[in-house]
């Protein structure tokens, strides 16, 4: 039994075929849908307000003068919607769990109190997760996500990076449009390309994908995974966690001495940082401090990875020493202390880094330096190159008088010291060393000459 089709029209279906347990509904195009599932006696019912004309399959049949369809109920135990193209509304009031994809448009999907999977699809969607343990997805647009009750996942499957940070509630991307604000998510389960993931004081669940992720269970007891690609998965909160896994690529595991972390197999993590690294030889200690309010965290690159990744623990940093690969710091609001030894067996000396990015790569000789190389700024050759010798950047490094052998390179010089202060200036046609206090050695490498600088004094290598 069914509804009149008007000519020219297509109606939109409630079908359940002979043997399934699973009733489908399926939205005409171009309509704005109004779905609610439901039972009543022995049958379940869909309702579509929105719909120009509803039509039945199977045992299922139009309610005479409603907008409803009913079907028996027995033997079913799922319900799929998909709602279509327009600004749909899907609303589970029965029992039974409905998967719901809210397609083209911006929807408004509400869960019932079983487990669901809830897919908002193109578009700023609304999804409820309502009762039980849903997975939800917000597609592409600006979406609200509320898991509701239960222990609900996040997942993302987006072609571009996302940042999941679940203490705030934000997510997405919003260089894509991706503006997501999620609430009550207990666990995550990151897409394709690069995460960067953060859990809650709760017990999370939090999963990298196919790209490299930075993973972060915060407090809780978390279960925690890197994914494919080279990651890092930090699960130091002072608890015992699920055992760390990282997954294929070379990737660091940022533990506390008592987690365990697979260290076989294709899920293993490469390096481990338990929080007891001393510096050494081709080791520093390195940590953020004195981070401004929104200013943005400090970032490492470690040499497996082309991503950046939030430094926000005590770490054993493996620098660059002969042939191997030097990481990068970048303290952006914060400053970074560097621990190093300056020779075998001598005692840990420290500094203070702040400003732009820098590699980090140590001498192999009896006397330990640490060189610091200043990240080169965008350049241009020829006529352009004058326009461009505005753009520099800047680097200060303060270390403790008489302890430590430092080093901070620039591309026309570099500067010497075991015990000051001094900034670094490099732009395109010049390397600038401010000094604050102490005595600089600077090696011009376009004049061949050492200049010893003082406390107050600068000097300044041009290109050739």
């Amino acid at each position: 039994m069914a509804l009149a089709t008007p000519a020219g029209s297509v109606a939109a279906t409630v079908t359940h075929a002979a043997g399934s347990s699973t009733v489908r509904f399926d939205a005409a195009p171009g309509e704005a849908n109004a779905i609610t599932v439901g039972a009543s006696g022995s049958g379940l019912v869909v309702s579509d307000s929105g719909a120009r004309a509803l039509e039945g399959g199977g045992d299922c049949g139009v309610i005479a003068g409603s907008s409803a369809v009913s079907c028996p109920a027995a033997g079913i135990t799922a319900i799929e919607v998909r709602a279509g193209d327009g600004d749909d509304r899907v609303t589970n009031g029965g029992a039974l769990p409905v998967t719901m994809f809210g397609e083209d448009g911006s929807d408004v999907l509400g869960g019932g109190p079983a487990g669901e999977a809830l897919d908002g699809g193109p578009g700023d969607d609304t999804i409820s997760g309502g009762g039980g343990d849903d997975l939800l997805t917000g597609g592409t647009g600006a979406d609200g996500l509320d898991g509701g009750e239960g222990l609900d996942t996040i997942s993302y499957e987006a072609d571009w990076p996302v940042a999941v940070d679940l203490p705030t509630g934000l997510a997405g991307n919003s260089a894509f449009g991706d503006d997501d604000r999620v609430a009550g998510v207990e666990n995550v389960l990151d897409g394709q390309e690069e995460g960067t993931v953060t859990g809650t004081a709760v017990d999370n669940a939090l999963a990298g994908g196919g790209g490299q992720d930075y993973v972060d269970g915060g407090r809780g007891t978390d279960r925690l995974a890197g994914g494919d690609g080279a990651d890092v998965v930090a699960a130091r909160d002072a608890a015992v966690d699920a055992p760390v896994s990282c997954g294929p690529g070379t990737d660091l595991a940022i533990v506390d001495p008592g987690d365990t972390v697979v260290t076989d197999g294709p899920d293993r993590c490469e390096q481990v940082d338990d929080g007891r690294q001393a510096p050494r030889r081709g080791r520093v200690s390195v940590q953020p401090r004195r981070c401004s309010s929104g200013g943005g965290e400090a970032q490492l690159t470690l040499p497996a990875m082309t991503r950046s990744v939030p430094l926000r623990y005590v770490l054993g940093l493996l620098t660059g020493l002969g042939s191997r690969r030097a990481p990068s710091l970048e303290p952006f609001a914060c400053a970074v202390q560097l621990d190093a030894v300056p020779a075998t067996g001598a005692r840990v000396a420290s500094a203070e880094l702040t400003g732009a990015a820098v590699t980090v790569r140590q001498t192999s000789g009896s006397q330990i330096t640490t060189a610091l190389t200043v990240r080169r700024p965008a350049c241009s050759t020829g006529a352009a190159a004058t326009a461009a010798g505005n753009t520099s950047r800047r680097v200060r490094l303060r270390s403790k008088k008489g302890r430590g052998r430092w080093k901070v390179r620039g591309k026309f010089s570099t500067g010497a010291a075991e015990g000051t202060d001094w900034t670094t200036v490099e732009s395109c046609s010049r390397t600038t060393t401010i000094v604050r206090s102490g005595r600089v050695r600077v090696y011009d490498r376009e004049r061949r000459r050492s200049v010893l600088v003082r406390a107050g004094g600068s000097y300044v290598a041009r290109r050739g």
